[in-house]
Parts: C-alpha cells; sequence; structure tokens
C-alpha cells in the first residue's frame, strides 16, 4: 500500500510541474515493475546466503606466511587493542601477539597501528614474504597506493608501514571480511578483557585454539 501511494504521489507530481500524464495503465505497469523489481533484490538467494556465512580464511602460498590484524575499542571506556597472527600454508600458528591501551585514540587509528607493529615482528622474526589481511578496507587501499579516506592522524603511521615494506621479498595486502579474520579479533579483544598486551611464538594460546582449528578447516 505505501508503495502505491508513492507511486501515486509521484505521479502528481508530474502532473503538476511537468505536465506529464499518465494513463492508469502506464502507472500500473511502473508499480508492478518497482514491485517486481524490488522482490528481485531484496529476495535471498539461498547459494549466496550460504557462501556468506561460511567465509573463511584461506591459507597462503608456501613459503609465504600470511598475517591477519584486527582492533577492538570501547566507545565509552576509551579502551582498546589489536590483535596479530602469522600463519604458514597449513594454518599453522607461528606467532601472534595482543596490545591493550588503557586509553587508545580509536578503532581507525589501533588498525593502522596493528599493521605497523605487526611488521617490525615479521622482520624481526625474519619472515620475508608476507601476505597482509586486515578488515580496514580504506587502510589496505591506502597501502595498496590507491586513495583512501584514512584519516589525516593516522597517515604518519601509514608512512611508517609503506617505509618498512621494501624491508620484505615479496607483501601484498588485502581487504578480509571479519569471518575471515577471527583469530585477530580474538585477540584484540582477549587483550582488552584481561587488560594485558603479551606474544606468544610457535604454540598458540589456548584461548583461541578453536579459531585455529577452524583456520585449518579451509
Amino acid at each position: 500500500m505505501a508503495v502505491i501511494s508513492w507511486k501515486l504521489w509521484k505521479d502528481i507530481c508530474c502532473v503538476v510541474f511537468s505536465n506529464k500524464i499518465s494513463t492508469p495503465n502506464q502507472l500500473l505497469h511502473r508499480i508492478n515493475k518497482f514491485i517486481s523489481d524490488s522482490k528481485s533484490v531484496c529476495m535471498s538467494n539461498p547459494q549466496y546466503t550460504r557462501k556468506a556465512l561460511n567465509i573463511k580464511w584461506l591459507p597462503p602460498p608456501v613459503d609465504v606466511v600470511k598475517l591477519n590484524t584486527d582492533e577492538s575499542f570501547c566507545h565509552v571506556t576509551k579502551k582498546g587493542g589489536y590483535g596479530l597472527i602469522f600463519q604458514n600454508f597449513a594454518g599453522t600458528h607461528l606467532a601472534s601477539a595482543c596490545k591493550y591501551y588503557q586509553v587508545a585514540s580509536g578503532p581507525k587509528q589501533l588498525e593502522c597501528l596493528a599493521v605497523l607493529e605487526s611488521l617490525k615482528f615479521a622482520i624481526r622474526w625474519k619472515f620475508k614474504m608476507i601476505d597482509i589481511e586486515v578488515d580496514y578496507q580504506a587502510l589496505a587501499r591506502e597501502i595498496q597506493g590507491e586513495e583512501s579516506d584514512v584519516p589525516w592522524e593516522s597517515r604518519g603511521i601509514v608512512d611508517d608501514i609503506k617505509f618498512l615494506l621494501p624491508s620484505f621479498d615479496l607483501w601484498s595486502c588485502k581487504h578480509t571480511n571479519r569471518q575471515a579474520n577471527k583469530c585477530a579479533d580474538s585477540l584484540a579483544k582477549h587483550g582488552i578483557k584481561e587488560g594485558i598486551s603479551d606474544t606468544w611464538f610457535g604454540k598458540p594460546p589456548s584461548f583461541f585454539l578453536n579459531n585455529i582449528q577452524h583456520d585449518c578447516a579451509y
């Protein structure tokens, strides 16, 4: 009923302002077409829905290390932090860390800091080829050399990221969905919940073993 009323109102506007008169059949055709188009957009495609729900972490090529980062931020308390994890082509945990800030500047800056500190870790741990995944699309675009809306206060951090990238023999960076970024998300939330910063090398911490196993089941 709302659609019909809106279409009638729009038709009246055309008569008043443009002197365009539609026949009842023309108006009915437009209403039916609008409803049909709306249904085709809103109707869920089962195959697409299953695919969206099954978004998973994908392994890097052999000899390439995948880095996933994520932030966590509380807008009420201003507490924040980030998580980072390095995994190989088999999904094996190589190293991970969480960083906690009692007062953080905001989620976007935390996303940038996560990548910067991850690259420093990667250089220290002598990872030579790295595949970076972040769920902050603007940052991924900026690292790739494309235009983005990364805020000015984080530009200095991004410049530091770009300065470190030539240290690697091979690198790539792309945006990923949070569903494929569960390990880093879990690490970031753990840091805030426990109020700690920590690093793990080799054996992963027990609190996100399920996420590691989920990644290995790609």
